[in-house]
Parts: structure tokens; C-alpha cells; sequence
């Protein structure tokens, strides 16, 4: 199997939710979480079933679930 079929593969399985969820990120209503990249007091993440956005003061965050599991 080439990495492309792996990386579709794993793609079309495992949603952001379930990646997060595995790093112990607690999702809350609206879809809305603390950050694990930084230091969040209030949530400023948005996770949804195929990308997450993190809304801090300096930048944003975005990407799928190989972004978040690379740089947990």
C-alpha cells in the first residue's frame, strides 16, 4: 500500500473528534475546546468532523487530524 492510500485511508476513518478526544481534549458545546497548543484559560479552539481552527490573540491554528496529531 503507497502512503497516499494510507494517508486517504486514515483520513476517511478517523474523524478530528476522535483524534482529539485520544490527546485527552475535552470538546464542549458548540464544538468549542481549549487550545492544547497554548495556554487557554477559555476556549478558543472549534473542532468539527473534518478540521479544527484555534482562534488565539497572535495567530490561527487550522488543519486536519494528521496537523493536530503531528504537533500534540
Amino acid at each position: 500500500m503507497n502512503d497516499t492510500r494510507i494517508y486517504d485511508t486514515l483520513k476517511a476513518r478517523i474523524t478530528v473528534p476522535q483524534a482529539a478526544a485520544y490527546y485527552g481534549v475535552r470538546i464542549g458545546r458548540n464544538d468549542m475546546c481549549c487550545c492544547p497548543f497554548h495556554s487557554d484559560k477559555t476556549p478558543s479552539m472549534k473542532i468539527n468532523e473534518t478540521y479544527y481552527y484555534c482562534f488565539d490573540y497572535c495567530f490561527i491554528f487550522q488543519g486536519q487530524f494528521f496537523h493536530f496529531c503531528s504537533i500534540h
